[in-house]
């Protein structure tokens, strides 16, 4: 989404359903802080316009931005605060601030030559600078045009009083209920986005902010200045780790999420505190136990079934069925051809010392059929 035309309603579009995923939990805000195009999300959030006019509002100043002839801009971010930024534009025309960003990071907005000049200098000063990628140079003069277009469409917009606490980034101020939202709007296009100081305002009175839009800009922009947890719900990803942390989050505050609502038509396998478990029983287990001098004075086989054993390792006179219908054939040599037959092995190929899993690659439940047919 290169063209702002494009990007701009899509974003406003995943803030606007962010917030709506939030109220449809049961998590309400106290205030809310909008960076640049978060504005809007945030005087929607309060109450000032519904969703259509959101909508229309910002597809009209993507279209505007894109549409200006000339010279588009572009904006560098330099790893500086606000003051040291402002003395690297001082001595350039066609640049001035576009973001205060946090005491790190400060947005530079002007023409692309200008900006590249810029950022050359500020390399040689030692300053990180990175040409950001964005089509152009927003929050500046550059927008006056697309700021004009704005204005028109505003005179025939119908906006309502707050009827949320707004802690605007143009201003960086609370608003006030009546204030003038439509002169605020337009003048954000041309004026820079002070982030900084409305977050030291909203950090007075915050213990949980949550990130409504798209990805975790401001998530890391909130972490470099404080320990107030933050978490964004980064509505365009495809995992739900956004969402599910910012309820736990929430719940954690004291916020009276709708916890019913994130089961809501899903499978739920109830659960009794009297169930007893049921475990299977091993055939094995079920075979009758010989006492101690039993044990001591029977043997498995006799020499002479021992021989015997041996006789059959080296022939395949008897098939399977005819020795299992011999009456006379020890347990070791039955088991031995129930094993080869599961194993659909020749007899010659299973001997006493084979093991069942690694020689003959019978499962566990193999293994418990065979000793349930040799145990009858």
């Amino acid at each position: 989404m290169h063209s702002t035309e494009v990007a701009q309603p899509a974003i406003i579009t995943a803030e606007s359903t962010g917030l709506q995923i939030l109220a449809y939990f049961g998590v309400q805000g106290e205030l809310a802080l909008g960076h640049s195009l978060g504005e809007f999300a945030a005087l929607y959030w309060a109450g000032a316009m519904d969703e259509a006019t959101l909508l229309n509002m910002v597809k009209v100043r993507g279209c505007a931005m894109n549409d200006i002839s000339g010279t588009p801009g572009a904006m560098l971010s330099c790893a500086v605060d606000g003051d040291k930024a402002e003395m690297l534009c001082a001595n350039l025309d066609d640049v001035n601030i576009a973001c205060f960003n946090s005491q790190e990071q400060t947005v530079i907005s002007g023409t692309a030559d200008a900006i590249e000049r810029l950022k050359q200098y500020a390399q040689t000063q030692g300053i990180k600078a990175t040409r950001l990628p964005v089509s152009h140079g927003f929050h500046s003069k550059l927008m006056i045009p697309a700021a004009d277009v704005l204005e028109a469409h505003l005179a025939r917009a119908t906006l309502q009083p707050l009827q949320r606490r707004v802690i605007s980034t143009i201003s960086g101020a609370e608003l006030e209920q009546d204030a003038d939202l439509k002169l605020l709007l337009k003048e954000q296009m041309t004026h820079p986005v002070r982030f900084t100081e409305a977050l030291d305002i909203a950090l007075q009175e915050t213990d949980l902010f949550i990130e409504t839009g798209p990805g975790q800009v401001l998530t890391e922009l909130v972490r470099q200045v404080s320990d107030v947890p933050v978490v964004a719900l980064d509505v365009a990803w495809q995992s739900l780790q956004g969402l599910l942390s910012a309820m736990g989050a929430a719940y954690v505050v004291g916020a009276p999420i709708n916890r019913e609502a994130l089961f809501a038509d899903r499978l739920v396998r109830p659960f009794s505190y009297d169930w007893q478990p049921k475990f299977f029983v091993n055939p094995c287990e079920l075979a009758e136990q010989l006492e101690t001098s039993q044990k001591e004075t029977s043997e498995v086989l006799e020499t002479s079934e021992v021989l015997e054993s041996a006789k059959l390792e080296t022939s395949d006179v008897l098939e399977t069925s005819e020795v299992l219908d011999t009456k006379e054939i020890n347990v070791l040599e039955l088991l031995r051809h129930q094993v080869a037959e599961r194993a659909e092995f020749p007899l010659s190929a299973v001997h006493n010392n084979s093991r069942l899993l690694a020689d003959l690659h019978l499962n566990s439940i193999n293994v418990n059929q065979i000793v349930s047919e040799v145990g009858r």
